[in-house]
């Protein structure tokens, strides 16, 4: 007669356990899971190298690159400026335009560049440890890029910011620059970000 009645108790005790478990276990679940591999800041992206691969292998020898870059939008007016140059053989041959050279904002006012320069540029922008406030603030810079499917040299990049996490800067390198901190104070002054640059590349004979 009792028989039922224990099993429908066992039955509610096992299903009120397995909720209180679950409970128990997204409350206390790591949001960065020590064991996931996350990559290290500090290391070329692998996009980039896959890039960088391409246009090695596919090299355009003679050509026109025109660069427009835009600050980002913390500048109310979003000033802007373009350069065009002709290349070859890596060599810019001939300058058609260049309003950035000595324009009055620091992040556009950049020597002329060809594709192996973007390159080099991407590079070291990629792996850079750098601040919009300081560390404690935690906004570390990212770039994310776009690549010429064909020939791998860059026809966008973006410049922004990214709260530090393991996810975004790797466990090792967070570890190094982050440490025990788990906060973010954000009370020095805030340093621009270097915005958006568009890349055209034009093949000539």
């Amino acid at each position: 007669m009792n028989k039922p009645r224990h099993l429908l108790r066992f039955t509610c005790l096992v299903l009120a356990l397995i909720i209180v478990g679950i409970g128990l276990f997204a409350l206390f679940w790591p949001a960065y899971p020590p064991w996931v591999h996350y990559h290290e800041k500090t290391e070329l992206p692998t996009d980039l190298v896959a890039a960088e691969a391409r246009w090695k292998d596919h090299a355009i020898a003679h050509y026109n690159l025109v660069i427009f870059r835009e600050s980002e939008p913390a500048f109310s007016n979003r000033p802007s400026c373009e350069q065009d140059f002709e290349v070859s053989d890596e060599e810019i041959t001939k300058t058609n335009a260049d309003s950035c050279r000595n324009s009055s904002i620091p992040y556009l006012a950049q020597p002329p560049m060809t594709v192996s320069a973007l390159f080099k540029l991407l590079e070291h922008d990629s792996t850079e440890i750098r601040w919009g406030h300081n560390v404690d603030c935690g906004d570390m810079s990212v770039v994310a890029n776009t690549y010429d499917p064909q020939y791998g040299y860059p026809t966008s990049i973006h410049y922004g910011w990214e709260f530090a996490t393991p996810a975004s800067m790797g466990w090792n390198t967070y570890r190094q620059y982050r440490g025990s901190r788990t906060g973010f104070s954000c009370l020095t002054n805030y340093i621009p970000n270097k915005g958006n640059i568009t890349v055209t590349l034009i093949p000539l004979p």
